[in-house]
């Protein structure tokens, strides 16, 4: 199978060099010192997180969409202004009706969110599982038909 941009046969499924390319990274630091009043001191410190090439970044999975975060944003936010809001003048409608655009708002958010993990995000991640990369131009595409040679494409942009 070949790259239908350039041709070359350098290529790989975007899944595997996501997974390649991609380090999950843990370190431990020690430290001791002296103060200048003669106090001691020891620190130990730790993190982790993840190191990936650019190449890696470029193929990774589609993310869903966070589901309760927004929503719950959405709602602090809308309450907070209303709380100001009802400092400046006390307007019992004005409280009522926030408290409603909260509550209608944030559960808006998530339910746009959970349907787009329920019915987007699915066929995005499959569309990623059997797309392709080239190691030489950076070209995305999934394959069409048999796994040799030259083969028609869909180019895609990951």
């Amino acid at each position: 199978m070949q790259c239908p941009k350039c041709q070359s046969g350098d290529i790989a499924r975007a899944a595997v060099v996501f997974e390649q390319e991609t380090r999950r990274v843990t370190t431990t630091t020690t430290g001791m010192g002296v103060g200048l009043r003669g106090g001691i001191g020891v620190g130990v410190g730790a993190s982790t997180g993840t190191q990936q090439t650019r190449f890696a970044s470029r193929c990774r999975p589609p993310a869903k969409k966070k589901m309760v975060i927004p929503g719950v944003g959405f709602f602090i936010a809308v309450i907070v202004v209303v709380v100001i809001m009802s400092s400046i003048k006390n307007i019992a409608i004005l409280n009522l009706v926030g408290f409603l655009v909260a509550i209608i708002g944030g559960v808006g958010l998530i339910i746009r969110n959970t349907v787009f993990n329920l019915k987007t995000w699915p066929q995005l991640y499959d569309q990623w599982q059997q797309s392709w990369v080239c190691r030489s131009c950076g070209a995305s595409f999934i394959p069409r038909g048999g796994s040799s040679g030259v083969m028609p494409a869909v180019s895609l942009t990951l």
